[in-house]
């Protein structure tokens, strides 16, 4: 419960949840017959549900019978019988299986919300899986919906902050098409089908299928309660998050990219002003070349004008290219015309170990509200160069890139 335990204001609500107990009950029953092929077809069901204990024993019972009210069962002898009769007893996979797994997602001073989850096998090509999660006033046990949570006429309101805060976490332009960037279905941003209430914010879970194709799996959006302050009633079971939480909008951040050594890029930003901001950029050299780069670029901005201050530390050079300028392209190899500000930052020498890094103040225009950089390295010589990312935003250049999106406030 890490948001709920930063918020001094629920002090009390603290000692509640420190005393959660989930131990982790199984409900389950198989059945197994030979059919046509001589072989054994089965069926098994399994559910798992959490016993929640707490000091408050009124809470705690509003908890655990709404549990229990969600709990399923499957007589999985009947059910074989049934199948092998529909199917006149020729099947070719030789087991169905159901599981399903209930868990307390959160816990709020107004709300609980539960997530149930089933992944089964019926047949075909694959399984499915697949989550909803069901809100509930934490007092009477009554499950919410969304009206219960929002000013009226939210719906419209309520997509347009999801879709902000998903191309943020995705690090995404406003004009970036879901279809080809991300593989949604249809270049609409949807609200899903559940919706719950986290501890940081609206979790939005999207099941396999709902907006993507099944290789995907499953998509999770965080929404900030920070950013709902509108959409919330004073009344609300919302009020309490939105109004008394801390909020995370500290004017300076970190966010480091790279899943391995040789791709740890350090991007810190810290609000200035309203429109200006300072972005400094880290990279090590954990690589073996002994020469390199770094790339910041920024597709809303097109004039040098836009950087008011740049620094660097370790490089032998920064510099400046606006739109228009003749940059290299990766795929072409050749220069061709940028489309948007690129600075970019390179060292003959960069011994390994050695970190490097550039720091540049920005004064953006009045309509930039959430200012995009695309990040990317070099090392070594066009012989033997190694590009970090390796996948990633395509970028002007024909290279991967790291994205990120900054709030400007």
């Amino acid at each position: 419960m890490n948001t709920l335990t930063k918020a001094l204001i629920f002090t009390s609500l603290i000692t509640f949840i420190s005393a959660i107990e989930t131990p982790t009950k199984t409900l389950e029953d198989s059945y197994c017959t030979k059919v046509k092929s001589g072989e054994n077809f089965c069926m098994e069901y399994k559910m798992h549900y959490p016993i929640i204990s707490l000091k408050d024993k009124t809470i705690e019972e509003t908890i655990n019978h709404a549990i229990q009210a969600n709990i399923t069962s499957i007589d999985a002898k009947k059910y074989v019988q049934e199948y092998l009769k529909e199917m006149e007893g020729d099947v070719s996979e030789s087991s169905h299986n159901d599981d399903t797994t209930i868990t307390l997602l959160s816990t709020t001073p107004r709300t609980f919300t539960l997530i149930i989850g089933n992944s089964t096998y019926m047949g075909g090509a694959h399984g499915n899986y697949g989550s909803v999660a069901k809100n509930y006033d934490i007092h009477t046990g009554k499950e919410l919906s969304l009206k219960d949570l929002f000013v009226p006429n939210y719906a419209k309101r309520l997509t347009q902050i999801s879709e902000r805060a998903y191309r943020q976490q995705e690090g995404l332009m406003p004009d970036e098409d879901l279809i080809s960037t991300m593989g949604w279905f249809e270049d609409k941003f949807v609200l899903p089908s559940s919706i719950g209430i986290g501890e940081k914010g609206l979790v939005l879970d999207y099941n396999p299928y709902e907006i993507r194709a099944y290789v995907y799996g499953t998509t999770e959006i965080i929404v900030p309660y920070t950013m709902l302050s509108s959409l919330v009633p004073t009344d609300s079971y919302l009020s309490p998050l939105v109004q008394n939480l801390p909020s995370d909008n500290a004017s300076e951040k970190t966010k480091i990219f790279g899943e391995d050594e040789n791709t740890q890029i350090e991007v810190t930003t810290r609000t200035v002003e309203r429109n200006r901001i300072e972005v400094r950029v880290s990279l090590p050299n954990n690589t073996d070349q002994h020469q390199g780069g770094l790339s910041v670029s920024f597709p809303q901005l097109s004039s040098s004008k836009s950087i008011t201050r740049k620094l660097h530390s370790g490089f032998n050079t920064l510099n400046l290219y606006p739109s228009g300028s003749r940059v290299y392209h990766r795929g072409e190899k050749k220069a061709i015309k940028s489309d948007y500000l690129l600075v970019e930052a390179e060292s003959k020498i960069w011994e390994k170990g050695e970190t490097k890094s550039m720091t540049l103040t920005l004064t953006l225009p009045d309509d930039v509200t959430t200012l995009y950089l695309n990040i990317r390295a070099t090392f070594g010589t066009s012989k033997n160069l190694i590009a970090v990312p390796d996948y990633g935003i395509e970028g002007q250049q024909g290279f991967y890139n790291y994205r990120l999106g900054v709030e400007v406030r």
